[in-house]
Parts: structure tokens; C-alpha cells; sequence
């Protein structure tokens, strides 16, 4: 088995792999630490060979269905070049430039295992291009397009710019800004702010990439925000920075969109920097909604939405899942429990 190419995608959560096995060649794209995500094959090419295929081996294309019926030579590492979907979960695949194999991302398949230039019919394994519903070259062309301006520097500054405008006037200015990201995209940051007496921490740049696998409503912009006592926290954001720098990375490292309703578990691993004596949040769209006394009057920039964590004890997880959404929003609004972290 030879691995020909490895590429990861720019949010860092899937690789994409090119094997050889002397019988034939795979495209995979599988998840970078998770692998109960499974992964997703595609048929690039039979190679010559003699003998049936056995248990347990990635299997050949039907002759018939390749227009290499006797297998092809070998491909060539550095001939090949991987173009990742805007999603970032699907693969275009080029040989010497040209366009080799397309998998589509997981919301895209439409049925189809993906496509093969050298497949010529429909099969299990991989579909021939005049199979596609769209122009595959189009497509690439558009997602070459899309990578080449997201990661423009200029994006992502207006991007941030209009975030903490958005946040300067719900909140006023600013108290405070850090820069998370590491210098690797996507870039990401959080903003601090006062309201009332509480401080407002904020993600600033997750909205700038689309988020993996987008809901049906296409609500994949998305910026989480919190709030917490002001009283008796560190000037310069303790844990919450931390927490907010990991949610916002969250859709990304586990392969799944955020919207309203979701449950997020506290990291196990790095249980010292979450918030004290919390399991979980809960992202919520209207906080009004948890907490009548607790206005945000927060406007996001045109295209985003603000989702707000909740901090969940243990026990509210529990009845979370148990008696659902409405029983535990109930119960905050009867014990006046606000939506602000006061741990």
C-alpha cells in the first residue's frame, strides 16, 4: 500500500489521501483525529494486475466501466494537486493540471459516490463525469475562486472590523481584543465588552469561513457570545477567552454546524480553563427568550447571527435531555436564573 499524496484541508479537520495498492487507486478523505467519523472513498483508477479481488481490498472498477480496461500506469505524486470545496469536506483532484476525480462534500453528493475521469458509466465505486449535474470544471473554477478571496487579508480585517462595530454599538467600544488564531487561518479572535455590569465576551472571525456541514436553513455565519458577572473576574478574561477561542473553533473540530438548541459538552481534557462547575453550554438565538431581564441588544453584520451560550450545571444537562428544551427554559424564567455566568 503506497500513499501517494496527504493534504489537509485549510480548517485543519479532514485529509485528504491518495493510496495505491498495486490493484487499484483511492481517493479518501477522512477525519484528521476522529475516527468515528468514518471516511469516504472514491475509485480513481484501475492499475494492471492478474486475480480477483479478496476480502478486505479496496475493489476495481468493472473493466467495462473504465476506459482502461487492462489498468493504468501509476500516477505520480507530484502530479497530483488537491482543490478543497468551500465547505472544505469535499476534494477536486488534478493530474498535471488537468481535472482527475471530483468527491463531492457530504451535503453535495446527490446520490453519486463522486466522479472519476476514468470511469465511463455509472457505478458504485465512481460515476463518469458526464454524470454530474453541474460542470465539474465550473465548479472547480468557483472553488479555487472562493479559497483565493476567504483568505485575503482584507477579508478577514473587514470581517473583524465589522464585528466589533457591531459589538461598539450594542455594548460601546471594546475593552479589549485578543488575536487567537495562532497566525493560522481561519483567523479568529475575541472581543471583550461592558454591559451593564457585565462583561460580553464575543468570537470575532468565525463567521468569516462557512461552517461544515450547513444546516438546511443556511445558517452557516454564525459568532457566539457570553456574558458573565463582571464581579470578582480577571481583567484580562481569565477563562472566558479561552472557552470563547474554543467554541469558536468548534464547528470545525468536530466536523458539525452550531445553531440554535445546541448542546456543546465541556472539553474533558481541559476542564481547568471552562467555565467553573459547568458540563455544557447551550447556544440560544433570543436569550430574552431564558431570561426577561437580560436585554442584548446586539445587531450582528448583515449575513451573521449571534448565537449566546448558557452555561449548563450538570443537573441542567440532565433535564435538558431528558424533559427537553421547553421544561428547562421554564425553569430558569420560574428560580429567576439569569443567563449570565455568575460562577
Amino acid at each position: 500500500m503506497a500513499v501517494l499524496i496527504e493534504r489537509t484541508n485549510p480548517f485543519g479537520n479532514l485529509v485528504a489521501t491518495v493510496e495505491d495498492d498495486g490493484r487499484c487507486v483511492y481517493l479518501y478523505v477522512h477525519h484528521a483525529q476522529f475516527r468515528g467519523w468514518g471516511f469516504r472513498p472514491l475509485w480513481l483508477a484501475n492499475r494492471p494486475c492478474e486475480g480477483a479481488d479478496a476480502p478486505g481490498q479496496a475493489p476495481r472498477l468493472h473493466a467495462a466501466r473504465t476506459d482502461h480496461p487492462d489498468g493504468r500506469d501509476a500516477f505520480v505524486a507530484d502530479d497530483l494537486e488537491v482543490v478543497w470545496t468551500p465547505s472544505g469536506d469535499g476534494v477536486f483532484l488534478l493530474e498535471r493540471g488537468e481535472l482527475l476525480a471530483h468527491l463531492p462534500g457530504v451535503d453535495d453528493t446527490l446520490g453519486s459516490p463522486g466522479f472519476s475521469r476514468h470511469a465511463i458509466a455509472r457505478d458504485r465505486y465512481a460515476w463518469a463525469f458526464s454524470l454530474a449535474a453541474r460542470d465539474l470544471t465550473l465548479q472547480l473554477d468557483e472553488a479555487r475562486g472562493y479559497w483565493a478571496e476567504v483568505q485575503r487579508a482584507e477579508v478577514w480585517q473587514g470581517a473583524r472590523d465589522r464585528m466589533l462595530e457591531a459589538g461598539a454599538s450594542a455594548f460601546g467600544d471594546h475593552g479589549a481584543y485578543w488575536a487567537i488564531d495562532e497566525s493560522k487561518w481561519p483567523s479568529l479572535g475575541v472581543a471583550k465588552y461592558m454591559h451593564r455590569e457585565h462583561l460580553v465576551f464575543t468570537t470575532v472571525g468565525m463567521s468569516v469561513a462557512r461552517m461544515p456541514a450547513p444546516t438546511d436553513a443556511g445558517l452557516d455565519r454564525t459568532e457566539i457570545a457570553f456574558a458573565v458577572n463582571g464581579h470578582g473576574h480577571a481583567t484580562d478574561g481569565g477563562w472566558c477567552v479561552q472557552t470563547a477561542g474554543w467554541l469558536g473553533r468548534y464547528p470545525w473540530s468536530w466536523y458539525t454546524p452550531v445553531e440554535d438548541g445546541a448542546l456543546i459538552m465541556a472539553p474533558t481534557a481541559h476542564a481547568s480553563w471552562f467555565a467553573p462547575d459547568s458540563s455544557a453550554v447551550l447556544l440560544v438565538e433570543d436569550p430574552a427568550a431564558w431570561d426577561a431581564e437580560f436585554m442584548a441588544p446586539f445587531v450582528a453584520p448583515r449575513g451573521v447571527r449571534v448565537l449566546w451560550a448558557l452555561f449548563l450545571s450538570a443537573d441542567d444537562v440532565k433535564t435538558l435531555e431528558i424533559r427537553g428544551h421547553d421544561v428547562l427554559r421554564q425553569r430558569f424564567l420560574e428560580q429567576r436564573r439569569s443567563v449570565v455566568f455568575s460562577g
